[in-house]
């Protein structure tokens, strides 16, 4: 009867183990400045604050994945390129900031240099927008500013 507990009890902790965070939950990163969000959490994340002035959207695609789409009021910081730790420092460390790229690699990747600059209100969109996240094509011209208002940094 013992052994039977046992595997059970295992069977139930490595399937446990497996399984993929939920879809309303935040998925775990280590860091209790960064909060990685799923689709749909981001969806109602942005939406409870879109009126808030500490938020800002951070899109650290290139230049030309910017101009393609990106969602309402992002600005851009090209993590590709040789200057984003500089531009990075330039932004307000008050903020709270949304954080995006295409699939969530180069996002995942900027964190600890966003970390780096003082920032400590992050929320990461894990998967990135390629998993069908609404964008906003054509953006204004003004939009194509960095932090610093700057000419986009090339990459």
């Amino acid at each position: 009867m013992k052994k039977l507990f046992t595997l059970l009890l295992a069977m139930t902790l490595l399937a446990a183990c497996n399984r993929q965070p939920a879809e309303d939950q935040p998925i775990p990163s280590g860091d209790e400045r960064v909060v990685n969000l799923t689709q749909p959490l981001a969806r109602k994340f942005l939406l409870e604050h879109e009126q808030d002035p500490d938020l800002v959207i951070l899109d650290v695609r290139t230049p030309e994945e910017f101009t393609q789409d990106h969602l309402p009021g992002a600005i851009l910081v090209n993590f590709n390129s040789p200057g984003f730790a500089q531009e990075v420092q330039k932004l307000d460390p008050n903020k709270t900031y949304f954080l995006y790229c295409h699939s969530g690699g180069r996002s995942s990747q900027a964190i600890p240099v966003l970390l780096q600059a003082g920032i400590h209100r992050i929320y990461h969109l894990q998967r990135g927008v390629a998993a069908g996240f609404p964008l906003v094509p054509k953006p204004p011209a003004e939009n194509l500013k960095t932090p610093g208002k700057l000419d986009l940094i090339g990459g």
